[in-house]
């Protein structure tokens, strides 16, 4: 019953979480009770994300619009990635132009300065795209 519920699952017993896996993305449906607090629902929720986020199979350079936004999202990142996520997928910025984003096009797509300090460190520690067979190698460093 619910006492049961509520032993086994802790803070959420009164949260319904529903997770599909629909096309390249995951997507969670939550209908919240007004039996658990919601804040407690939200640690669950991201802790629930973080152990079923699927990892990234395919390098950033490598991901369409869609997946990049879910990237930016997996990351440990301040407020507003939200807001930026939704930017990246309407102006259909996919992984190697996000791999190639700098403070000017961060700004431009909304971020905040702590949030574009923050995805900037990301991009700098994600390995590059590796060379076309047929594209020249780059200039050696001044």
């Amino acid at each position: 019953g619910g006492a049961d519920a509520a032993a086994a699952g802790g803070a959420a017993a009164g949260a319904v979480i529903l997770l599909l896996a629909l096309g390249g993305g995951m997507y969670v449906y939550r209908r919240r009770s007004s039996k658990a607090p919601a804040a407690a629902e939200d640690d669950v929720e991201r802790a629930i994300s973080k152990q079923l986020a699927v990892p990234d199979l395919l390098p950033l350079h490598e991901l369409a619009p869609e997946d990049a936004a879910g990237w930016l999202r997996r990351q440990d990142l301040p407020g507003g990635v939200d807001g930026l996520c939704a930017a990246v997928i309407k102006r259909k910025i996919d992984g190697a132009t996000l791999r190639d984003a700098d403070d000017a096009s961060l700004k431009e797509l909304g971020a905040t300065l702590g949030l574009r300090k923050a995805v900037l460190k990301l991009l700098r520690a994600e390995p590059p795209a590796p060379r076309r067979a047929d594209e020249p190698p780059p200039p050696p460093p001044p």
